[in-house]
């Protein structure tokens, strides 16, 4: 998969749904329009709150289950994690991705 981002291609190469290349640039537009709105959109049946929405998802034998209990974070790495990022920490982590994308590190 990150091989295959490292690839480009033309805008003129994507067809529709249907494998055919566009009349024309507008009718491009339209498509890539609708066809991320819908696949995007929030769900007509999704609430407001997502509030515990993982918790009832796993339901109580897997959220009791001794592995998940050592797998959740304490307090203490919650709050850590929620902080903001320092411009120190940005910048290491941007330098450590550039090499890992440019390959200087195995």
């Amino acid at each position: 998969m990150a091989q295959g981002s490292l690839l480009e291609y033309s805008m003129n190469e994507m067809k529709n749904a249907n494998g055919e290349v566009f009349a024309n640039l507008s009718e491009q537009k339209c498509y890539n329009f609708y066809h991320f709105s819908s696949a995007f959109k929030k769900p007509l049946t999704e609430p407001d709150s997502l509030e515990n929405c993982i918790e009832e998802f796993l339901g109580e034998n897997i959220l009791n289950h001794p592995l998940t209990a050592t797998l959740k974070l304490s307090g203490d790495e919650r709050q850590l994690l929620e902080a903001n990022l320092t411009l120190e920490e940005f910048e290491k982590s941007l330098a450590l991705t550039l090499t890992q994308l440019l390959g200087l590190t195995d």
